[in-house]
């Protein structure tokens, strides 16, 4: 990641809330406000509305009654596109991980 992705003088880097197991290979990306394609020629849009969606971090703190989830569509989209080639590969990639990790809506 870029430098602008790092913490300014006098910030410290966030403790990860959570970690999925990493794949052999992975493949680059290119991506926007959120990830378009990679260099295998998949390409991933994405339209949702987290309204009421808003699910709760692992160990969260928060009182209200929400499901539990911890990968949001960006960052399914950045996996998928990191590791698979074809579309039916990133359709189980996301649902693997949705299953596994509880999904959380984007933003």
């Amino acid at each position: 990641r870029g430098d602008i992705l790092q913490p300014k003088p006098g910030q410290s880097l966030s403790k990860p809330v959570a970690s999925i197991p990493q794949v052999q290979h992975t493949f680059g990306y290119y991506e926007s406000a959120t990830p378009l394609m990679n260099d295998q020629g998949l390409g991933l849009a994405e339209s949702s509305c987290s309204a009421n969606l808003q699910n709760n971090f692992p160990n969260s703190s928060e009182l209200r009654e929400a499901p539990t989830g911890l990968i949001h569509a960006m960052t399914m989209m950045q996996l998928a596109l990191e590791r698979c080639a074809t579309a039916r590969c990133a359709v189980d990639v996301m649902g693997d991980l949705g299953e596994r990790y509880g999904f959380l809506p984007c933003c």
